[in-house]
This record gives structure tokens, C-alpha cells and sequence, in this order.
């Protein structure tokens, strides 16, 4: 099953353009024209994206999955009070299903007491990142046409949201904390990231995960 919505990469597109066979999102290349072809629609490709630098995804709203719908990730504390902890499972769900194939949260692997436990054959879980680092990864997803989960600061503790694009006026390939564009685990809503209560984590703290 393909994911819901899925754009091609620009290197499909290009390929594509080129009138190349693609297989498994891979540019079939086989003789020095149809480099030539490939190499000619990538320069005119990234021409365009360096002339508009804003992308938004447009993320189905079947996918845009809330955390506190799914009370398997309800836990107690120690009041006796409820709280939700499913951001990086719910993220990551949306994420998946997006680039790759319909991956609900109750699909994702999910231990008490550890929380997700992080499935290596679909996503990179890349962490301890400065966050120069971290905004170069999430630009590469987004140029590609996909979308990446990051952890976000809430107040001194984790949360994960999926990033799906950066506001008008801003450069994909200068990309910072205020200009990125999100579906928020908790609600499953879209927002500018400037418009909430969150901040950016500490050099060598980021993490991004993106899906293979």
C-alpha cells in the first residue's frame, strides 16, 4: 500500500522529466544521455526551488494523528492524575504513513515504562544533533517532499511533532526554529511553530528522525 497523498522526490521528478524509468523511487540511468537527460531536469528542478523556498506537504487529515485519542500511551502520576506521553509514537505514525505506507500508532512498537522503542527498518532515529545539523536534515526531507518528526522543547520536557513545511518568507535552505510549519501530536492540528508555547533544544540535544 503506498502512502496517502505521497509527492515524488526530486530526484523521481527529475527522472521522470527526463523520461526515465524509476524503480523503487530510483532513476533507472543506463548510458551517458540519459545522464546528461537526468543531470538537465535536477538543474532545473532545484532552480525552481532555490526561486521559491517555501514548501508546504500537505499532509491527508486521516493521517494527521492525535496522541490523546489512543489511551494505550495513558500513564499515572504520582497524584493519581492521567497523562498522555504518545507525541513521538503518534509522530512518527504520521510521518510513516505520509513517505511511505498507512503506519497507524497503534502500529508502532510501544513498550511501559520505555516508550517507543524505535523500529530501525523504517526510520533513523538521529539524535545529539546541533541545530545546524538539525535544520539541514529537516530541509533535505522537505526539498525531497517529505515529511520528518523533531523534538521540540515543552516547557523542559520532550515533544515530538512532524514537520511538513517552513512559512512564507522564509529560505528552506536557511531554516530556523520560527519558520517551520508542524502537525502537532497533541490534537493532530497544523500550526506555525512561532505561534506555540514550544523552543528550540540546545545544541548537541536536537534529534530529527526521518523514515528510509
Amino acid at each position: 500500500m503506498s502512502g496517502s497523498g505521497k509527492e515524488m522526490s526530486i530526484s523521481e521528478q527529475a527522472a521522470r522529466n527526463a523520461h526515465l524509468l524509476v524503480i523503487d523511487g530510483r532513476p533507472q540511468i543506463n548510458s551517458a544521455s540519459d545522464a546528461k537527460a537526468y543531470q538537465a531536469e535536477m538543474r532545473e528542478i532545484i532552480k525552481d526551488i532555490n526561486q521559491n523556498t517555501n514548501i508546504l506537504i500537505n499532509v491527508p487529515e486521516e493521517i494527521r494523528y492525535a496522541q490523546q485519542d489512543y489511551h494505550k500511551f495513558d500513564v499515572e502520576n504520582s497524584n493519581g492524575t492521567i497523562r498522555n506521553i504518545g507525541c513521538p509514537a503518534t509522530s512518527l505514525a504520521t510521518t510513516v504513513s505520509y513517505n511511505n505506507c498507512i503506519y497507524t500508532p497503534e502500529d508502532v512498537p510501544w513498550s511501559n515504562g520505555v516508550g517507543v522503542l524505535w523500529p530501525t527498518d523504517i526510520c533513523n532515529n538521529i539524535k545529539n544533533l546541533t541545530i545546524e545539523e538539525s535544520y539541514s536534515i529537516v530541509s533535505e526531507s522537505l526539498i525531497n517532499k517529505k515529511v520528518c518528526v523533531m523534538l521540540v522543547n515543552n516547557k523542559g520536557s520532550t515533544h515530538f511533532v512532524t514537520v511538513i513545511g517552513n512559512v512564507q518568507g522564509s529560505d528552506i535552505n536557511n531554516l530556523s526554529f520560527d519558520d517551520l510549519v508542524i502537525i502537532d501530536s497533541w490534537g493532530g492540528i497544523q500550526k506555525d511553530l512561532k505561534d506555540t508555547n514550544y523552543t528550540q533544544w540546545s545544541d548537541g540535544g536536537c534529534r530529527v528522525i526521518t523514515t528510509k
